[in-house]
């Protein structure tokens, strides 16, 4: 008799082994290329549910599969996000128009773009892109010449909890995410669509050089200092030596005098 196959959602640890038919939805590779390397994907069942599987190349089978979906995005409210209402570590997609482009970096280490996107309920949700990520969506912006709002579709985003006064925050995670811009997809349209039903106002484009520059070059910073000391709290030197916790601060200081001996240590900054 043939074993009856086991449902993701039924996965609770006590079963050693499982049988599942699912399709993979997303697949990524770490590790050393034909040493150690490692098969990491995203099962779907013909439930919709999806699990994170890791496994060698080698131990997967393939069949053909005509009842089992493919993904489906599962969008995160950014209301629930800015409300702490999320199980930390679990990737979520997110969808949304960019609406200012915050601060980018290309030079040298740490490559990032922040910006802000709105949902449907016009609710704000920082997110920030890394290294590759970060290049695509500088490049969009930089080739960009339509007259449109530019909707923004992260999958497997790593929500970044609260830290002081910061809000939550998404980015993408390593090489997982995908990042996909004003593209011809059912959820951008969707969405699009009820963008205009709503009659929610969306910038509708974003300068490619001059003021508010996006060009790959440099580090570029899209917007005053002014909220940013304002949505932080300051601290003095003297506060800060009596500190137990981790924070969120800002100080501003004065360079008196640098020492350099055999026991310190200095670093080419910008100010």
């Amino acid at each position: 008799m043939a074993r009856s196959l086991d449902k993701i959602k039924s996965i609770d640890g006590l079963k050693e082994t499982l049988k599942l038919s699912v399709r993979i939805s997303d697949l990524w590779f770490i590790g050393t290329l034909n040493k150690s390397e490692q098969a990491k994907m995203v099962f779907v069942d013909s439930d919709g549910d999806e699990i994170h599987v890791v496994c060698k190349q080698d131990q997967l089978k393939e069949c053909v599969l005509e009842d089992i979906p493919f993904r489906k995005y599962r969008f995160a409210r950014f209301a629930d996000v800015l409300a702490g209402q999320f199980e930390p570590g679990l990737l979520v997609d997110v969808i949304g128009v960019v609406e200012e482009v915050v601060f980018g970096q290309v030079s040298g280490k740490g490559r990032r773009v922040v910006f802000k996107l709105k949902d449907l309920s016009q609710q704000l949700l920082s997110c920030t892109l890394w290294d590759d990520y970060c290049l695509q969506f500088l490049k969009f912006l930089d080739d960009y010449e339509g007259d449109g709002p530019i909707t923004v579709l992260l999958t497997h985003g790593r929500i970044k909890e609260a830290q002081g006064s910061y809000p939550p925050s998404v980015s993408n995670f390593f090489k997982v995410s995908k990042l996909i811009i004003n593209q011809p997809v059912m959820e951008i349209q969707e969405f699009n669509e009820w963008l205009a039903e709503l009659g929610i106002e969306a910038r509708s484009g974003f300068k490619s050089h001059g003021e508010g520059s996006t060009q790959l070059s440099g580090s570029i910073q899209l917007s005053s200092k002014e909220p940013f000391f304002g949505k932080t709290e300051a601290k003095t030197i003297d506060d800060i030596n009596t500190i137990s916790e981790e924070i969120v601060c800002v100080t501003v200081g004065t360079i008196t005098r640098i020492v350099l001996d055999n026991h310190s240590w200095c670093y080419t900054a910008c100010i």
